[in-house]
């Protein structure tokens, strides 16, 4: 197809993409106190076990050319689709002052676990242009989407303002596990 768009007097473009992972994992946690005041913690959220999903990228690209030639590309993946929540280890600790105020201050790694997120699928591709004959090909598709290992970190307080009124306030941080946000490129090809 040409690169460039003005070359074009008609493009119609249709694309979805539908995926569904369903798992299953557990949530495991401790809290000591050490005392009155102070607590720690730990909690890990296990690896999942994959028990069904479902995978679909339809895309038909329709192009007719200024020159008058036409062409159509159609592309379909059907198939099974791994999204698993990602394992997790942290801990944490809290200081309680009486009824006045508290602080609390938490850290995550998340674990990178290979093939948590997997697509496998049949692809089909069919094309024709214009004066040529239309070409088909199946294919089948086994692609992880990678993730890399990170930490997170949360830290919050409390203060106590009224009889029943607390003010409440943190901040954390929410790093993506995936190796470059937003770049979809290895999907759907």
């Amino acid at each position: 197809f040409p690169a460039n768009a003005s070359e074009f007097d008609h493009v119609v473009d249709d694309l979805t993409r539908e995926s569904s992972s369903v798992d299953l994992a557990g949530i495991f946690g401790v809290q000591y106190d050490v005392t009155s005041r102070f607590s720690v913690g730990g909690v890990l959220h296990s690896p999942a076990l994959h028990l069904k999903g479902n995978w679909q990228f339809d895309q038909d690209n329709d192009r007719t050319e200024t020159a008058g030639t036409s062409s159509a590309l159609k592309v379909r993946e059907h198939g099974d689709s791994i999204d698993a929540p990602p394992m997790k280890l942290g801990v944490g600790g809290s200081y309680r002052h009486g009824d006045c105020w508290a602080l609390a201050l938490d850290v995550t790694g998340s674990v990178a676990i290979k093939n948590d997120r997997r697509i496998k699928a049949t692809r089909t591709e069919s094309s024709v242009t214009a004066g040529d004959n239309p070409k088909a090909s199946t294919t089948q598709v086994d692609r992880e989407r990678k993730r890399i290992n990170r930490v997170n970190a949360s830290v919050g307080g409390e203060l106590r303002v009224g009889q029943e009124t607390w003010l409440r306030a943190g901040l954390f941080t929410d790093l993506s596990l995936d190796p470059q946000v937003g770049d979809n490129s290895d999907f759907g090809k």
